[in-house]
């Protein structure tokens, strides 16, 4: 299983890559923002919800926000904290990525497990996330 995540999650970058798109643990911060909607998340809310350990994501969350995809902004109520935000332009590339990304997704597995195969494999990953358990 870890074999074939860290095979997918290589080739998946490298297809970003080569089509000039941010790396792959941009689109799960992205996604998860947007996700959020009208809520604003705070970094450790982020780790949380993506693979980036702690020692990452202040980085990462810098080069994006240099980047015009997201804003970080003091909390009121603690100064020392941070609220993350999408931006209109990191939505627009968390779409263009996700066109790379599911065609990707797509080509892999459907090219490699039949439908059934492909719905006990979502049910059975389902239930290793500890948000998605009963």
């Amino acid at each position: 299983m870890m074999r074939a995540s860290r095979s997918l999650l290589a080739d998946i970058d490298q297809q970003l890559k080569r089509q000039g798109l941010p790396p792959l643990e941009w689109y799960d911060i992205l996604w998860e923002l947007e996700r959020a909607g009208a809520d604003t998340l705070r970094p450790q809310d982020l780790e949380q919800r993506t693979l980036l350990a702690q020692y990452q994501m202040s980085r990462v969350l810098g080069r994006m926000e240099a980047a015009g995809l997201i804003t970080l902004a003091k909390m009121e109520q603690d100064k020392r904290g941070r609220t993350v935000t999408i931006t209109a332009e990191g939505s627009r590339v968390r779409a263009t990525m996700w066109e790379c990304y599911g065609t990707f997704l797509r080509t892999r597995f459907d090219g490699a497990l039949e439908p059934a195969q492909l719905s006990s494999l979502s049910d059975l990953m389902a239930q290793l996330r500890p948000d998605d358990r009963p």
